[in-house]
């Protein structure tokens, strides 16, 4: 069973890695038409994506952590891992299972999902020291 464990271990350390990989892929297949569909068409999707995921998610981790009695380091840890980007899950099943040019849909999300994300964070870090 320790050989088992082992490659167990190893091929589950590559799945980030190789998600990372198909969405740096996937990304240059965004024509400039796609991209403006996607813009237009989804303009409403991705902004309430970006929102909930960059606002909604931290402040209703934030309201937890400040109504629940948690540990402070892990009060912390929990507000600043709900501010963390999307997961490339989302991506990798948008392109697997979604066909026609909504596939697009999932990378947009995510690399609009991220951006802001990363903007957000140092915010995100001073609210996370203040509250827990």
């Amino acid at each position: 069973p320790m050989i088992f464990l082992e490659t167990v271990n190893t091929i589950s350390g590559l799945a980030a890695p190789l998600a990372m990989i198909l969405i740096g892929l996937l990304i240059p297949t965004i024509t400039s038409a796609n991209w403006k569909m996607v813009k237009t068409g989804y303009k409403r999707f991705i902004g309430s994506a970006v929102i909930v995921k960059v606002l909604a998610v931290p402040a209703v981790a934030c309201l937890l952590v400040w109504l629940l009695p948690i540990p402070e380091i892990l009060g912390k840890i929990i507000i600043v891992q709900s501010s963390m980007p999307t997961i490339t899950l989302a991506a990798v099943l948008f392109e697997r299972y979604v066909h026609g040019r909504s596939n697009q849909l999932g990378i947009v999300a995510l690399i609009a999902t991220t951006i802001f994300s990363l903007l957000m964070l140092p915010l995100t870090v001073f609210i996370a020291q203040q509250i827990a």
